[in-house]
């Protein structure tokens, strides 16, 4: 078990031993930023360089509440989280950057001198960035498609326990049938090159997307889908130009 010392204790052995140096903690505080500013943020700044080099990156963000940062009580500022691609499997890059917002001039000024695809949600700040970006390409993850879907099978599956088959006959199954057939043959593709991958994408791949969108659009024709089914539906539709990317 570690001892307990108080300051007391401390300062009397300090008049005892030659040793042993006390260090405030404004001192430590003091040394911690300057080592981030002589260490830590040219290094991340190197990080961030190698990172825009990269072909397809990844950028999410989520809130945290912090103390004291000129905003009102109970305002919410945004840490952005920034990684390679998933298949850089060499080139292994995540770095987190604090901001007070989640305005899209953040992500704008992040990814000024970036030129290739960078995947999202569906977020409006980053298609915004994608309009004023020459070379930029926002693409959306299929995750976020099938989330609603699956969120309606769980709900369906507590309110039909003693039927699965209407769940398999449920709208939102057969969406979820459709994007893992994708998932699945997309998942086969990884080990190609990328010239090769992006060829079996345009033959393969695409017409399941193809399919999964003309599906789509005629169950939102013919029937009135409600809940999170409706709404796993509406979200593909609002984002299909940001998911049909090869």
């Amino acid at each position: 078990m570690a001892t307990k010392y108080t300051m007391d204790d401390l300062s009397k052995m300090s008049s005892e031993s030659k040793d042993l140096l006390i260090i405030s903690m404004q001192d430590m505080a003091n040394w911690t930023m300057k080592l981030a500013r002589s260490y830590f943020i040219p290094f991340c700044e190197r990080m961030k360089y190698h990172l825009l080099q990269l072909h397809v990156n990844q950028c999410d963000e989520t809130p945290v509440q912090v103390v004291n940062d000129g905003g009102s009580p109970g305002s919410k500022s945004y840490m952005w989280a920034h990684r390679s691609g998933e298949l850089y499997r060499d080139i292994q890059i995540a770095l987190y950057e604090y901001q007070k917002g989640r305005h899209h001039h953040f992500p704008l000024e992040y990814y000024k001198d970036f030129k290739g695809v960078l995947v999202t949600d569906g977020l409006q700040q980053y298609h915004l960035v994608d309009k004023k970006s020459e070379g930029f390409t926002n693409a959306n993850c299929w995750a976020h498609a099938r989330r609603d879907y699956s969120d309606a099978i769980k709900a369906a599956s507590k309110d039909l326990k003693g039927n699965p088959s209407a769940v398999k006959n449920s709208i939102a199954y057969q969406a979820l049938v459709r994007i893992s057939a994708i998932y699945k043959l997309d998942e086969s593709l990884k080990d190609m090159t990328p010239e090769k991958r992006l060829k079996e994408r345009q033959e393969t791949v695409k017409p399941l997307v193809d399919e999964y969108f003309a599906w789509v659009k005629t169950v939102l024709d013919t029937m009135l889908p409600k809940g999170k089914t409706a709404e796993g539906l509406h979200y593909s539709i609002n984002q299909e130009k940001y998911l049909i990317l090869p």
